[in-house]
């Protein structure tokens, strides 16, 4: 795992991959430090427009 508090990120080895996850509150990583558990939720958020015609 790395965290990157100026970018507001943390790299999580998973099982099968890595992943770079960036936090919407930075300031949650200043209690965070490698080897911590950590439990992440993972939302797939769609964005677009709609055009009535």
């Amino acid at each position: 795992m790395g965290i990157d508090q100026a970018a507001g990120t943390v790299v999580i080895r998973g099982a099968r991959d890595t992943r770079t996850f960036e936090l919407e509150n930075k300031a949650l990583l200043s209690n965070l430090k490698v080897g911590d558990g950590v439990v992440v939720n993972i939302r797939d958020i769609i964005t677009g427009e709609i055009i009535v015609r």
